[in-house]
């Protein structure tokens, strides 16, 4: 045992992410058209996880290029696992100053169920959404 629930129930998590991704996946990507993915060329994914949710709507959208960034190591690890040529998988925290300049050069943020995770919500979400650009989708 690690001591780290993320890390000591690894492999049940993976399975519960590519359960909700299978589930949800259509509906996600019809509301993402809906409110303007295909006019975005930068997408950031705040929260990515195991990036398997990015790899299937990136797949999707060839033109479109993606960052995903999450602030747990082994996320990010498992998600560089998915060779897609229109992502770049990060490390980072959502609310560090090198993830406010990505935003400030992206036409689109990602957050699926970050928000959940966030200590203080409100505070949080107005400082990344103040790194955006007006019309950022």
């Amino acid at each position: 045992m690690s001591g780290s629930v993320w890390l000591d129930m690894n492999t049940e998590i993976q399975q519960q992410l590519a359960l909700q991704v299978s589930l949800s996946l259509d509906r996600h990507d019809t509301f993402l058209r809906q409110h303007g993915l295909e006019t975005c060329g930068i997408v950031i994914d705040v929260g990515t996880g195991s990036g398997q949710f990015l790899k299937e709507v990136a797949t999707r959208n060839p033109g479109i290029r993606f960052i995903g960034i999450d602030n747990k190591s082994h996320m990010v690890e498992a998600a560089s696992n998915h060779a897609v040529s229109n992502v770049d998988w990060v490390f980072a925290d959502a609310l560090d100053d090198a993830t406010a300049q990505a935003v400030e050069g992206a036409d689109g943020i990602l957050m699926r169920y970050f928000l959940l995770h966030l200590q203080d919500t409100c505070s949080s979400l107005k400082r990344l959404l103040d790194s955006a650009r007006p019309g950022t989708r």
